[in-house]
């Protein structure tokens, strides 16, 4: 998931044109390998924390995760505006954009570093845990 996140990040520096047809499997599918991403990281990042400390962790997740995605938009713009135009009136080009993929598919991708030291055990405690869910009266 993380690899085809990244790779279909940066197969948007290979646009010359916005041709639509083009475009749009692309972004579905790099939303679909973002949310497949998301969904496995979420799951392992909550799976040993026991309940009673599961609001701290949720409230620091959420937060250390809006904080990324807004390094990441900062880095974004800085690498647009030093690839693009210096002057701040002008319109991006296309072509400007190129670099910015590059450099945030690069970025992304060093986030597998830490998936690297994952052993394959890790999150095994997230299947048949029936006799841990604890019903609810409602």
């Amino acid at each position: 998931g993380g690899m085809a996140s990244c790779a279909l990040t940066s197969a948007f520096a290979l646009q010359s044109a916005l041709i639509y047809y083009q475009l749009v499997p692309l972004l579905i599918a790099a939303g679909l390998a973002q949310a497949l991403v998301f969904t496995a990281v979420n799951g392992i990042v909550f799976a040993d924390i026991d309940e009673e400390r599961m609001s701290h962790a949720t409230s620091l997740s959420a937060v250390s995760q809006q904080v990324a995605m807004s390094l990441g938009i900062a880095v974004a713009a800085f690498v647009l505006q030093l690839g693009g135009n210096p002057s701040a009136s002008a319109a991006p080009r296309l072509a400007d954009f190129a670099p910015t993929f590059i450099v945030i598919a690069v970025l992304s991708a060093t986030s597998l570093l830490l998936f690297i030291r994952l052993r394959r055990s890790d999150g095994s405690q997230l299947r048949h845990r029936e006799h841990l869910v604890r019903h609810h009266w409602y």
